[in-house]
């Protein structure tokens, strides 16, 4: 009986470990009407509904303001109060993009795209799509190499440069499918997420089919966020 006793309380010791983390993200919205002033329930990436397709997008220039962990949810084990960027190995500006059509098809060129930051425009540098079965293919390899390797060994950490293909041709899509989830690099460094910063995102110029956008520029606004993690 005192077994199972220790056991249960291990795994109920277990179960209270978590986490909180919030800080401040780009987030895009189209129109006059803006996005609301926090974001408790965080959707990544982000849904912009416009005339003929559904954009799914995000900016990887989110600011992480504090993190603290907590033995059950009481007794903190870990705090972080300075501003990180999530993606700090980020050496561009990066944005992810995916495409929705609607009742008739899409075609789009990604590397057309225009990105505002301020009063400066930014065209993209490159543009990727990731090879899902060559991700599974290297993380696989990567598995199988850890468990294979002394725990002296130290092995390299798989980057997602190595299962990404360049788009370099137009994308069509029928109605109703998606596009694949293109990443988009443009030749500026990341921008904090800042009421005193204007960051815009243009498709016009990338759509070929004449799809009336009454809602021209897709805008971000920064806002807080906040989740908890276990």
């Amino acid at each position: 009986m005192g077994f199972r006793v220790y056991v249960l309380l291990f795994f109920f010791l277990l179960s209270g470990c978590g986490g909180f983390r919030g800080g401040i993200e780009s987030v895009p919205y189209a129109g006059d009407i803006e996005p609301q002033q926090t974001s408790t329930n965080r959707t990544w990436p982000h849904e912009i509904i416009l005339p003929g397709l559904t954009a799914h997008l995000s900016l990887n220039n989110t600011i992480r303001t504090y993190q603290y962990e907590v033995m059950l949810y009481v007794l903190p084990t870990y705090l972080n109060f300075s501003d990180e960027f999530q993606h700090r190995d980020a050496e561009s500006l990066e944005l992810t993009l995916q495409i929705t059509a609607h009742n008739s098809g899409v075609t789009i060129d990604p590397r057309r795209l225009i990105l505002a930051v301020d009063d400066k425009e930014f065209r993209p540098t490159a543009v990727w799509v990731n090879n899902l079965q060559r991700e599974r293919q290297v993380i696989d390899a990567y598995v199988t190499a850890r468990r294979q390797a002394s725990p002296d060994q130290s092995l390299p950490i798989p980057r997602s440069s190595e299962w990404r293909d360049a788009v370099t041709a137009l994308v069509t899509i029928r109605p109703g499918e998606k596009s694949p989830r293109f990443v988009v690099t443009f030749s500026a460094p990341l921008p904090s997420p800042s009421p005193d910063r204007a960051l815009s995102l243009n498709l016009i110029p990338a759509i070929s089919e004449p799809i009336l956008f009454d809602k021209s520029l897709i805008r971000f606004k920064p806002l807080r966020w906040s989740e908890g993690y276990s």
